[in-house]
């Protein structure tokens, strides 16, 4: 049985002469093929690898940014929906077992998870390299 290969959103973004496309809101932008060099999530992409993350951003592109880089590096995503109550954000890390969150309020949701790995996720990208 022949084995199939996924790629990554990344690795496809690398391909940027074949997707060049932005992913835009009204208020906001970015160039998918900027992602192999560059990062919403403030270099924090191989600290979350093999994680189980709570994405807590409260906007649509952050949240695609970040979807996108931790696609295929995360071992699960965990996506909430803008203004949930701490508390619940707090049952739903305890309940998914989460290790990891990302986040794009000035100080991380206050979630008590044993690794304490709580990554900012910012726009514009910055270069990583």
């Amino acid at each position: 049985m022949r084995r199939l290969e996924t790629a990554s959103l990344i690795d496809l973004s690398r391909h940027s002469d074949r997707i060049d496309r932005d992913i835009a809101t009204a208020e906001d932008a970015f160039r998918f093929a900027d992602l192999p060099a560059a990062s919403s999530l403030s270099g924090s992409r191989e600290r979350l690898a093999d994680r189980a993350v709570l994405l807590a951003v409260g906007d649509q592109l952050r949240t695609a940014a970040a979807l996108i880089e931790l696609d295929g590096v995360a071992r699960r995503l965990v996506v909430c929906p803008p203004g949930l109550e701490p508390r619940l954000l707090a049952e739903i890390a305890a309940i998914a077992e989460v290790d990891a969150i990302v986040h794009d309020a000035e100080t991380p949701p206050p979630i008590d998870i044993d690794s304490g790995l709580a990554a900012p996720c910012r726009l514009p990208l910055r270069c990583t390299h």
